[in-house]
Formats: structure tokens, C-alpha cells, sequence
């Protein structure tokens, strides 16, 4: 649910985005787009609140409110976008509709706050997070630079929000690449079996290689020895190098 609504998300951001770029380049654009990336832009808000409950607080999550959440807006901007169109009535899309688009994507983000929060606090103690507290932090800051940008835009460019954009992507894939580095070398380092565990294995292993003698199997890998022992490959390699010390 977590990646559908990530995905979801990401969709919604990027028709905004897209139609940034496409009306800065070319201000006459059809009104029937302009329509359809603040449309687009109105779902940013609850998507991002929603995508953040269920990464950080899954157990909270409620389908039944969720549904309550999104539904009621789509249908909102479904009735709104038909009876007062944009090509019918360009200023009040242009001035009413954008600040009320962009003030409600602001006051979803101040709401998932405090299901961040706690994330926040855990980088400040300079703790490790799990992959999934680490994505869901970044799209968080990710999506917040993208409202600033689109909400200072009068003071700089318009263009600047799909700038951010692209920054925020290309920098969420360079930090989830080297937080992946990162979690595992940690993974391996200092994470010595324990002596009550490790022992039957050490003995089992023994066993194992008087009664089979694989040593003498040519094409013995850690894999086989894993299977016989029924333990995982990077478990049987701890064992060896860290508690058996070859």
C-alpha cells in the first residue's frame, strides 16, 4: 500500500511538474492543462499525508479512512472542475484556485509533522533508519523544497519548481544509494554471533565436515554448507570469520 501510494504520489507531483515546464515555455498552453496540474497538485497534499502515515505508523493505518480522504477530494475536484472550468473562468482558477491548492498542500504537510517528527529526532541522536523510515524522511523534505519552491516562485521563477524537482530526485537516488552502502557495511560490522548461539553451530559444523568431509569437494561453496547447516549464506559467513575466526 505504502509503494502505491508512493507511486501515486510521484504521479500526481510529476503532472504538476510537467505542466510547469510546458507553460513556461509556452504561455498559451490550453486551459484544459492548466486545469488538470492544479487538479493534479490538489491531491499532492493528502497523498503525501497518507503515504507517511503508512510508512511510519502502519499500525495506525485505517483503508476505510484512507478511502474517506482521497475519495472525498476527488470528488470535489471532479464536481468543481466541471461546473467551473478553467477555460470558463480563468481568474478565478488563476488566483482563487492556485492559493487554495497550494495553502491546502502546505496544511497537509504541517499535518504530517508529527508522524515525522519522531524520524527527525532519530537523525538529530544520529541514529540509523530503517530503509523504509529513510525514504519516507527524504520524500517528506523532498516534497516540502518542491511547495516552497512553487510557493516563492513569484520571487525567482516559475521554473524553479520543476527544477526542485529534478534536484530532489537525483538527490533521494545518490542518498538512498549510499544509505544502502551505508546500512550495509554496518550490517557486518560488529555483529559478532553470540556465544550461546554460535557454539551448537560451530559444533554442528564440525560434525558436518567429519562425518561428509566436504573439504574435500573441490567445488565447495558457502552456499552448500549453508543448505546442510539450514542457515542463511551470510549467517554461515559471519560464523566463519567473526566467532571461528578463518
Amino acid at each position: 500500500l505504502a509503494n502505491k501510494l508512493l507511486a501515486t504520489l510521484l504521479l500526481a507531483i510529476s503532472i504538476r511538474v510537467g505542466k510547469s515546464i510546458f507553460f513556461y515555455f509556452y504561455p498559451e498552453l490550453a486551459k484544459h492543462y492548466l486545469q488538470l496540474g492544479l487538479t493534479a497538485c490538489f491531491f499532492i497534499g493528502p497523498l503525501l499525508y497518507l503515504y507517511s502515515m503508512q510508512i511510519f505508523t502502519p499500525e495506525k493505518s485505517n483503508i476505510r479512512a484512507m478511502k474517506l480522504q482521497l475519495g472525498i477530494p476527488l470528488v470535489m475536484a471532479i464536481t468543481f472542475g466541471v461546473v467551473y472550468p478553467y477555460v470558463d473562468f480563468p481568474e478565478l482558477w488563476g488566483n482563487v484556485i492556485y492559493k487554495v491548492v497550494n495553502y491546502f498542500w502546505l496544511a497537509c504537510l504541517l499535518l504530517a509533522v508529527s508522524v515525522v517528527l519522531p524520524v527527525g529526532k532519530k537523525l538529530k541522536r544520529k541514529e540509523s533508519l530503517t530503509p523504509n523510515e529513510f525514504i519516507g524522511f527524504s520524500v517528506y523534505v523532498g516534497t516540502f523544497f518542491i511547495w516552497f519552491a512553487y510557493y516563492t516562485a513569484s520571487f525567482t521563477s516559475y521554473i524553479a519548481g520543476a527544477l526542485s524537482f529534478t534536484f530532489c530526485l537525483y538527490l533521494s537516488i545518490l542518498l538512498v544509494f549510499f544509505h544502502k552502502k551505508q546500512v550495509k557495511q554496518e550490517r557486518y560490522s560488529n555483529k559478532k554471533i553470540e556465544e550461546d548461539k554460535a557454539t551448537p553451530l560451530i559444533e554442528q559444523l564440525n560434525i558436518l565436515m567429519a562425518d561428509e568431509a566436504l573439504y574435500k569437494n573441490a567445488n565447495l561453496t558457502l552456499a552448500i554448507v549453508a543448505k546442510k547447516m539450514s542457515i542463511s549464506v551470510p549467517q554461515l559467513s559471519q560464523l566463519l570469520n567473526d566467532n571461528v575466526g578463518q
